[in-house]
């Protein structure tokens, strides 16, 4: 089993984030977040991560924050590879850059997207708040 560990101390800012440190996506910092029921990509991510992303035509999903308001959002595909292993998931893509701002002013880091439910479910990912860490599931044979 692997793991990935938080980038930091979830003592010292309060929200768990994990960083990809290889392939394309290689710097991308998410913020993982088991109240999201989806995985998000932001906008601000495009210029740097956006040649890597396949948009799905004519695919769009809702987005629900937590001012209750509805957002209709373009749905992208994206392979990531997190510690050796490749992940194909579906992400949705909302501009999030004020929060964006206002998160990194806060823990001085810049996220790129949130990891949701969604994919901890797709990939077996198990969360240990008081270790601090992720434990990726071993791949079944399919």
């Amino acid at each position: 089993m692997k793991t990935i560990q938080f980038i930091k101390p979830i003592d010292e800012i309060d929200l768990p984030f994990v960083k990809v440190t290889n392939g394309n996506f290689k710097g991308m910092i998410f913020l993982v977040d088991t109240g999201c029921n989806n995985s998000i990509i932001f906008t601000d991510s495009l210029e740097k991560y956006g040649q890597y992303l396949q948009m799905e035509p004519n695919e769009e999903e809702y987005l629900y924050g937590i001012d209750s308001i509805e957002h209709s959002v373009p749905v992208v595909m994206a392979k990531i590879n997190i510690m050796g292993r490749k992940h194909e998931s579906k992400f949705l893509l909302s501009d999030q850059s004020e929060t964006v701002k206002i998160v990194a002013s806060h823990v001085g880091l810049e996220a790129h997207g949130i990891l949701g439910v969604n994919f901890f479910r797709l990939y077996g990912w198990v969360i240990d708040f008081n270790n601090e860490q992720i434990y990726m599931m071993e791949e079944k044979n399919k």
